[in-house]
């Protein structure tokens, strides 16, 4: 019988151990520490989907400047190509330089702006004063400096080009 009492009593004892432990993992206690783990195992996630997006989007940044530099080394790679090309070098030296070619009649306009009115070259196109003040003839640039050699540097002089039929104001810069 003995055995019969130890066993009960460890029963008993087993029995009051486990509602202990069901008294403990039920609760309030239970509840904040699953909603602790949920809420740091979502900003875990967060934080790595985060970095994976930044990740991909930095790679998809260095693919374009790839694709870029590529096409912009094939520009090279072409550019250096053309020079291989005697008739390239010919028009080149013909636009750069004036070369001729034996039998033909050269002519320059050193100032075409003075015909026209209108500024030509690459350099004047690119700068963006010339874009904002049309070029005037000869005779109205030697008016205007004619005038301002007798006025003061801070008065606006007023000149009246006949060709282009407008009023062009000039200030002193």
């Amino acid at each position: 019988m003995s055995m019969r009492k130890r066993r009960m009593a460890l029963n008993a004892d087993t029995k009051e151990s486990r509602k202990k432990n069901l008294k403990f993992f039920s609760g309030p206690i239970v509840f904040a520490a699953l909603l602790s783990v949920i809420i740091l195992g979502s900003i875990e996630l967060i934080a790595t989907i985060r970095s994976y997006a930044l990740s991909l989007a930095e790679f998809h940044a260095l693919q374009h400047e790839k694709t870029l530099l590529d096409a912009h080394r094939n520009n090279l790679i072409n550019n250096i190509n053309r020079w291989n090309d005697k008739a390239y070098v010919a028009t080149r030296a013909r636009y750069r330089l004036g070369f001729v070619f034996p039998g033909e009649q050269a002519v320059r306009v050193e100032h075409p702006e003075a015909v026209t009115g209108k500024v030509l070259n690459e350099f004047a196109d690119s700068n963006s004063n010339s874009k904002l003040h049309t070029q005037l003839p000869w005779y109205s640039d030697l008016s205007y400096a004619l005038h301002k050699a007798d006025k003061p540097d801070n008065l606006t002089i007023q000149s009246y080009d006949k060709t282009i039929d407008s009023t062009v104001t000039r200030t002193n810069d």
